[in-house]
């Protein structure tokens, strides 16, 4: 008895003899964080967690106090596939932004940095060799602004720009027009800035729609105001996107009415955020339409009627409402919050 029970004892493998190619397997669940612990265990398995593979989704962020070890951290043999860089409150100069164009580094995010020291050549050189710039919040000049948007319109690399809550009041219409829709993905939100002019919005939407060459796909113009933009330019230009984020913008309803109805004719637009809108006037066939055929259509705290509530529900199932607004005991409209993926209601909980 004892012999059998010795015989089906069964030795124990400490997971620090476990081969290379299992713990690079498991390493590569852990998260940036741990794999900072991993480092520390034994020169083995800092060997392993050295693998550049493990690090290549890694954002480097550096702030003032450490902002000049960038070119140390990049010659790091983790990071040597690392390709995003987070500067955070940060005074930045020329030589940084030498440093970054001659890096690999392709995604930039400036947080609440002061870039009013850097020569707009230098920036504009810079951010048109990466793919992918995040301005947030940053301080710059309307000069620097000015030479990056005329420089973008002549040659760039960039797919993605974040100019949101950016003073860009001093951009000329047709610069600004041009250097958009020279790029992929563009956000010009303005949740704690004055909203982008007339003119610059117009210039924007008219080359959208009448440019046939234009590389905008993906366009966030949360909070700015579109009061005087021509409806017909606005509508045109939102369904040549793919994605249009118009969450809170002050529109007017023939503005909000013209854009679901060429939605509901012809459109590219793939995803639509139009939440904080008065949707009453909106034609319900042009709504359902929307509703039904959309990848993504997000209405938050939006107002419909009930003619609409009820036919949505027809199409989508049953679905709840904020709250609604009567008078004299019969409901005007209805206030709801949902997003809708392919004509079904996606939980945003």
């Amino acid at each position: 008895k004892n012999s059998t029970m010795r015989g089906s004892k069964k030795s124990l493998v400490s997971i620090t003899e476990f081969p290379c190619e299992i713990l690079l397997i498991i390493f590569g669940y852990l998260g940036h964080l741990d794999l900072k612990n991993v480092l520390l265990v034994c020169m083995k398995w800092k060997m392993m967690a050295e693998d550049p593979n493990l690090w290549s989704d890694c954002e480097l962020i550096l702030d003032q106090e450490n902002k000049d070890d960038l070119e140390e951290c990049l010659e790091l043999k983790r990071f040597s596939k690392v390709n995003k860089l987070k500067f955070y409150k940060a005074k930045l100069n020329c030589q940084d932004f030498i440093k970054i164009s001659n890096s690999r580094i392709r995604f930039l995010n400036m947080q609440k940095c002061n870039l009013k020291g850097v020569q707009p050549k230098d920036l504009s050189k810079c951010v048109n060799s990466l793919e992918k710039v995040d301005f947030d919040h940053s301080r710059t000049s309307s000069f620097q602004l000015k030479c990056l948007l005329t420089s973008i319109t002549e040659e760039t690399h960039l797919k993605y720009l974040d100019l949101s809550d950016m003073d860009l009041s001093n951009i000329d219409p047709y610069i600004l027009g041009q250097a958009v829709n020279t790029i992929e993905e563009v956000h010009l939100g303005m949740e704690a800035q004055a909203s982008l002019t007339t003119n610059q919005l117009t210039a924007i939407f008219a080359l959208l729609a009448h440019y046939s060459t234009s590389k905008l796909k993906k366009l966030n113009l949360n909070k700015n105001v579109l009061y005087n933009v021509p409806s017909d330019i606005l509508a045109s230009g939102v369904n040549k996107l793919e994605r249009a984020s118009l969450c809170a913008v002050d529109v007017f309803q023939e503005q909000i009415i013209d854009i679901f109805e060429v939605l509901a004719e012809k459109t590219n637009l793939k995803s639509l955020d139009i939440s904080k809108s008065n949707l009453v006037n909106v034609q319900p066939k042009s709504l359902i339409k929307a509703v039904s055929t959309m990848e993504e259509l997000i209405m938050m705290d939006v107002q419909i009627t009930k003619e609409q509530y009820l036919l949505i529900r027809k199409e989508v199932g049953d679905f709840s409402y904020n709250r609604t607004y009567s008078l004299n005991d019969t409901i005007l409209y209805y206030s709801v919050s949902k997003k809708f993926t392919s004509g079904k209601i996606c939980d945003t909980k």
